[in-house]
């Protein structure tokens, strides 16, 4: 102990103080590198992402511990770059990323200066579709749903009058009654001047109709 107290004290103050601060920054250097080599590389999941894919997305991510980051007010979502491709199929099988659902907001991203009204009548239309599909969406047996609406304008100076028309897309987990069927049908019709639930079909993402009225509807049963 004598010994080492002597050789620190012919080394001097500073010279100590010098080499422990060297002997610090290797260790915090070996330390940056063995996290480094630990921590997965970061990948875009997804870019330009809407709010509500983002979220829906964060959340089954979360579920599933998966470590994730969060870019551009979270419009890209970044996780292990090994892990993209599953995860894109498992979110896929979720319906994730809806993209496409445009709602009300497509009017907050273009100026009505200028517009022609079948510009906006288009607009209209489709906002109303996203939203419709973005609602339907939410219910805890769908996983994603596609809206078209016809809404015919009348012609000028004439008597004929075209009632609309809507069709839906579904993709859907577990078993859908005959009564939900026809509560969607009901929920679209009330959203449109005119509709009735008479004109509002509905088939599935493989083809099988599952309304084509009030009266004719069928239950859907697919593997959850």
């Amino acid at each position: 102990m004598d010994n080492l107290l002597q050789f620190f004290n012919r080394l001097g103050l500073v010279r100590v103080a010098a080499m422990a601060t060297v002997a610090v920054l290797m260790l915090g250097f070996f330390a940056f590198l063995i996290m480094r080599a630990s921590t997965p590389t970061m990948a875009p999941l997804y870019t330009g992402l809407s709010l509500e894919d983002s979220s829906a997305i964060v959340a089954e991510l979360q579920t599933q511990n998966i470590p994730y980051e969060l870019r551009g007010d979270g419009e890209s979502i970044l996780v292990p770059r090994d892990q993209i491709t599953q995860l894109r199929m498992t979110l896929a099988t979720d319906g994730l990323p809806t993209r496409g659902q445009v709602g009300y907001e497509i009017f907050d991203s273009q100026s009505t200066l200028g517009a022609t009204s079948f510009v906006q009548n288009i607009n209209n239309v489709r906002a109303l579709e996203g939203e419709l599909a973005r609602t339907i969406a939410s219910l805890a047996r769908i996983k994603s749903a596609r809206v078209h609406l016809v809404l015919p304008e009348r012609a000028l100076f004439s008597r004929e009058k075209k009632d609309p028309t809507a069709s839906i897309v579904l993709a859907v987990r577990g078993e859908l009654s005959a009564g939900e069927i026809r509560a969607i049908q009901h929920l679209v019709a009330s959203a449109i001047e005119g509709l009735t639930p008479s004109h509002v079909s509905i088939i599935d993402d493989s083809g099988r109709l599952l309304a084509s009225g009030a009266v004719t509807t069928r239950a859907l049963s697919l593997p959850a």
